[in-house]
């Protein structure tokens, strides 16, 4: 929700005022209204710095929501050493030289097994490298260890010193074993956890993530209680819908565009280019551009050119419009691409852990019809598979994927930005898919229009002829599903990949250690990726969206809407209707006309030519 107000007021921002319409459709040909795309600001005749401050403010605000929103809170377990030492001699071990019994073993370079066999204490080392096997695959925390060593090789050397910083040298410089006398760690000694298994869990603040949370918020907050206060009492001036484009070109008649009334947006206009002569005008070199020139193009930097010149364009009536992706243009490519490839790339993920999670099954399947008192067997194949790829996530049924480096802050921002790195780029692709919807429910607003007579939904005017129905720019029966859908993608992914983190204590230098190990796991990975799927459907859809009839494609452009006002010069309580206004008294013998109209509007002919009305027609009126 905040982060949809942002979006509103990036909107605030980007829009132009009721003054700078007819400015800008002459300088630039169109602009859109009801999106927040930035580029509209460089459309704005005044007041450009302060609103690429004001929409970069909202914007670099919203970031740190995305990377730090999951991170704020969050458990992590707390490992403790095993508290007590349980010594068990025995004449030989087996033949490969390690116990194989138990829940975990340790091999000769494990300092904790050796601490343990030594100094009669348990306990992690503060050198990372030097942990034992286990660590960061379990999160359990044991009673005790048993320790197995050799009678006759090891015996005076068990429990016999407190030096922890002493037991370090007793490694071998190659090949890091640890070793006194004959006894060797791995070899002659081994250790096995057991006793009560349990798991340390405490909830965490992050308070460098929290402040700076709080601080963004704080800001975006402010900024907004300021431009609601200083809007106060004051006359709406800005475009926010379409709506009130109409009603801002139908009052300002300086803002209308004459002879364009069936004009497609984005369609080629015609523009009155005025050129001033200088010292290289020599020749008359005939012009390849602009209306009517005539001479001498090489030095186009004096040209003046009136976009807007209310030049005399008909267009023959048909109803056949092109999709959406034709309007968008380049936009719309790197939209798919972005979104393909996201879309393959989970698919890819999908497909490997379906064919990691097949085997896994087909291997206890064939293990546990040979031997079921296997350790593997003990549980059912479902409950193994949770174990082996993750169930639905969280901490208690995601599995290890990698660990990252202890102690290290490049480790934290790695964590954050693995933990919200997915949903941050999905919320980029989810702002492209609004934005694409958005102008497909102004597009289909904008050609009911033609079907019948509705009210305009408008924010700088209120009255029985209009509807105050905002809901950033899209429909209750849009909106709130997709909010829906946007709520179950965020928390799919934030399930399907994530980070824990794993505290512990080092008993001798009594300093605190933590290590944030990336998760996954399998279930959510795979309905995110069909909701993906779904999202990728959508957007092709609404790319190939076209609708068919007379009035023209808008999709947002200012110009469209101007050009329907030419005969707009009031409004009824019933709304507004596009159509027919062709009258016999003031027509153009060669053109029809057609616009938007409170009165009563005819049919549209096909086939013919409609151009409509310019300036003239308002002295004779």
């Amino acid at each position: 929700m905040t982060l949809g107000m942002s979006n509103t007021f990036q909107t605030i921002v980007s829009s132009l005022q009721i003054g700078e319409l007819r400015w800008a459709l002459s300088k630039y040909g169109d602009a859109r209204v009801g999106t927040n795309s930035p580029f509209n600001i460089n459309r704005k005749k005044s007041g450009k710095p302060s609103s690429w401050l004001a929409w970069g403010l909202l914007v670099s605000t919203s970031i740190p929501i995305h990377f730090l929103i999951n991170s704020v809170f969050g458990p992590s377990f707390y490992i403790i050493p095993p508290a007590h030492v349980i010594y068990n001699p025995i004449p030989l071990l087996n033949a490969t030289g390690i116990s194989q019994y138990g829940d975990y073993t340790s091999y000769s370079e494990d300092l904790s097994c050796w601490s343990a066999f030594r100094a009669g204490v348990y306990t992690f080392p503060s050198d990372f490298d030097l942990m034992p096997s286990w660590f960061g695959d379990s999160v359990f925390t044991y009673s005790s260890v048993t320790v197995t060593y050799v009678d006759t090789n090891c015996t005076e050397y068990r429990n016999t010193t407190r030096d922890f910083h002493a037991l370090l040298s007793e490694s071998d410089p190659q090949d890091h074993f640890f070793s006194i006398g004959g006894c060797q760690n791995g070899v002659q000694v081994s250790c096995e956890l057991g006793g009560d298994k349990s798991q340390s869990c405490r909830l965490n603040i992050r308070m460098s993530a929290a402040l700076t949370l709080a601080g963004c918020l704080v800001i975006k907050a402010a900024y907004m209680i300021f431009l609601n206060f200083k809007a106060r009492r004051k006359v709406k001036t800005r475009c926010l819908t379409y709506g009130d484009v109409i009603v801002s070109s139908a009052i300002d008649p300086k803002a209308r565009i004459w002879n364009e009334c069936l004009v497609n947006a984005r369609e080629g206009h015609r523009h009155k280019v005025s050129h001033t002569c200088h010292k290289h005008c020599t020749d008359s070199e005939p012009s390849t551009t602009g209306d009517n020139i005539g001479h001498c193009q090489r030095c186009k930097k004096f040209n003046t050119i009136d976009r807007a010149a209310d030049l005399v364009h008909p267009v023959i009536a048909i109803k056949y419009k092109s999709s959406l992706i034709s309007n968008l243009g380049v936009t719309a490519v790197s939209q798919m691409m972005i979104l393909m490839l996201c879309s393959l790339t989970m698919v890819g993920v999908s497909i490997m852990l379906a064919v990691y999670f097949g085997s896994a099954a087909t291997e206890y399947t064939t293990v546990c019809r040979e031997d079921p008192n296997r350790t593997m067997c003990q549980v059912r194949l479902g409950t193994y598979l949770n174990e082996v790829y993750g169930g639905f996530g969280g901490f208690n049924s995601s599995v290890t994927l990698a660990a990252l480096a202890p102690d290290s802050l490049g480790s934290e921002l790695i964590a954050f930005s693995i933990a919200n790195g997915a949903q941050f780029l999905y919320s980029l692709l989810y702002l492209l898919l609004i934005y694409n919807v958005t102008l497909i429910s102004m597009e289909h607003d904008w050609g009911t229009l033609e079907k019948r007579r509705q009210k305009l939904r408008c924010t700088i005017v209120r009255g029985g002829g209009f509807v105050q129905s905002y809901l950033l720019q899209l429909p209750k029966r849009v909106l709130f599903p997709a909010m829906a859908f946007s709520a179950l993608m965020h928390w799919m992914l934030g399930q399907a990949i994530s980070t824990i983190e794993i505290t512990w204590m080092d008993p001798v230098a009594l300093t605190g250690h933590s290590q944030n190990i990336i998760v996954y796991a399998t279930y959510p990975v795979w309905i995110s990726t069909v909701l993906m799927l779904a999202m990728t459907s959508v957007c092709w859809w609404a790319f190939t969206y076209k609708r068919e009839g007379f009035i023209p494609q808008m999709y947002g452009s200012m110009r469209a809407c101007c050009s329907a006002t030419t005969e707009l010069d009031s409004f009824g309580s019933e709304g507004v209707m596009w159509g027919d206004l062709t009258a016999p008294d003031l027509q153009d013998p060669r053109f029809r006309h057609a616009g938007l109209s409170s009165g009563i509007v005819g049919p549209i002919v096909p086939a013919e030519l409609y151009c409509g009305h310019d300036r003239s027609h308002l002295k004779k009126s």
